[in-house]
């Protein structure tokens, strides 16, 4: 684990139900000033200690956690290919039936124009990733 610090940028919870003690990653905002620029990561290492690369273009193997994600791992356990890291929770929707939805797909399939038009880019260059501010990163 990297910048995962009880009280700082996760909580602990166990669940009464089954006992199982998970950590709970804090939003941003939720954060004490000191955990504001601490970004929560699971970082792969080896049985040496040594950092994992991804095979197909050599990037540090670490997964970012976002707010609220529920981490069930322990830190220095060892996971196996296709073994979930972290899970991040859905919010309950207000309207649980199909019927819900409906009036949106109408809207995502009828083509018309935006009341506002806007312009992408004015020009042509790279993007490039910058500073990282509040926890979100620049482009």
């Amino acid at each position: 684990f990297v910048d995962i610090i009880d009280g700082l940028t996760v909580t602990h919870q166990t669940d009464e139900l089954t006992g199982l003690s998970s950590i709970v990653v804090q939003d941003v905002g939720e954060r004490a000033t000191a955990g504001k620029d601490l970004r929560p990561t699971i970082k792969l290492v080896d049985a040496n200690g040594n950092d994992i690369f991804l095979p197909e273009n050599d990037v540090l193997a670490q997964y970012f956690l976002p707010g609220k994600a529920i981490v069930s791992l322990d830190d220095g356990a060892a996971v196996k290919v296709g073994e979930p890291l972290a899970r991040i929770p859905q919010e309950s929707v207000g309207t649980k039936d199909i019927t819900g939805g409906l009036p949106r797909v109408a809207d995502l399939f009828e083509a018309r124009k935006p009341k506002e038009p806007a312009i992408l880019a004015e020009i042509s260059g790279i993007v490039s990733f910058g500073k990282e501010t509040k926890g979100k990163r620049r482009l």
